[in-house]
């Protein structure tokens, strides 16, 4: 079974949330209506508690080991995480599902297409290990230059491109 998410530039698709969700989960429908848009040219709107035609982003609560549940059926798509940021992590790992692809920071492929179809599925994820990092070295040159290794120039994209790849640690020094 297939399902369309959008075709012509038209959707009767809407991303709902929750009343009570976070920011994490409310970042996640953005990225998932922005992605969703560039792939297809339409407009996903963001609703709370919205009926019909959904694709729902639910968190599960505050559990320690990330966890996320993708359904698309006849019912909609339903991205169950088991905290705020596996759902991010469900979103993500939606999109590459559906044809992203986010190679290294600052460097995705996100297909277009004027038919945007999805087929049915049903998979889960369950992170191997609690920690998963990423450090970052930053050598000074000398201790009297200023140092701009602070600077959140040289980190957000970084940072960006580890939720992606379901990485949830960033050290640098």
């Amino acid at each position: 079974m297939k399902i369309i998410l959008a075709e012509r530039k038209k959707t009767q698709y809407v991303i709902s949330i929750t009343f009570d969700s976070d920011r994490v989960v409310r970042f996640a429908a953005k990225e998932l209506s922005s992605y969703l848009e560039k792939m297809s040219d339409a407009e996903f709107s963001v609703s709370e508690n919205a009926k019909g035609r959904t694709i729902e982003l639910v968190s599960g609560g505050n559990a320690k080991m990330d966890s996320f549940e993708i359904q698309v059926s006849d019912d909609g798509i339903k991205i169950h995480g088991a905290n705020s940021r596996s759902v991010l992590y469900g979103v993500y790992d939606f999109l590459e599902k559906i044809g992203c692809n986010f190679v290294e920071p600052g460097k995705e492929i996100v297909p277009k297409s004027s038919r945007l179809i999805v087929d049915s599925m049903k998979c889960k994820s369950t992170a191997a290990f609690a920690l998963r990092n990423i450090f970052r070295i930053q050598i000074m040159p000398s201790k009297t230059e200023k140092y701009e290794g602070l600077e959140p120039s040289l980190h957000l994209p970084q940072i960006d491109w580890m939720a992606k790849r379901k990485l949830n640690h960033y050290v640098f020094y």
